[in-house]
């Protein structure tokens, strides 16, 4: 019963559990990435790879994996079904919309890290310009004639 509560919540923001897909593909990537775990050992801390080891992680994590892929698949069929008989151009319109929303995001995103970036510009500009005056100081003579010494 909550699957349809999300469906139907979801819909007007790209397609049915438009946030669960995202959990989906995180779940398909970590799955993925168990998959290969054991493959990728650190041949100097064990130099005698227990095979049945690698046999048992991979009866696990293959299984897993297909039944991750299987609901990955399982939305997209979902999402075709319920979008498949409108207009192709409101389809069209929507997936505009999402682009147009996630170029929003990676824009905001690119101008906080422009805004990090100009502080730390000016940040090491005045560290810089403080390492010249000690260096320049550092230059100067103790002594110059015609003037007492500086301490």
């Amino acid at each position: 019963m909550s699957n349809n509560v999300n469906m139907n919540t979801n819909q007007a923001s790209g397609g049915p559990n438009a946030g669960q897909s995202t959990d989906l593909f995180d779940e398909l990537h970590r799955s993925f990435i168990d998959l290969f775990a054991p493959l990728r050992c650190d041949y100097e801390n064990t130099p005698n790879p227990n095979v049945e080891t690698y046999r048992a992680a991979s009866e696990h994590s293959v299984p897993k994996f297909a039944d991750h892929a299987r609901a990955m698949e399982l939305y997209f069929v979902r999402w075709r079904t319920i979008f498949g008989h409108l207009d192709p151009n409101e389809l069209i319109k929507e997936e505009i919309a999402e682009m147009e929303s996630e170029i929003r995001r990676k824009d905001a995103t690119c101008a906080r890290i422009y805004e990090k970036l100009d502080n730390w510009k000016a940040l090491f500009e005045s560290e810089s310009l403080d390492q010249r005056k000690d260096i320049s100081r550092a230059d100067e003579p103790m002594y110059q004639e015609g003037t007492p010494t500086k301490p």
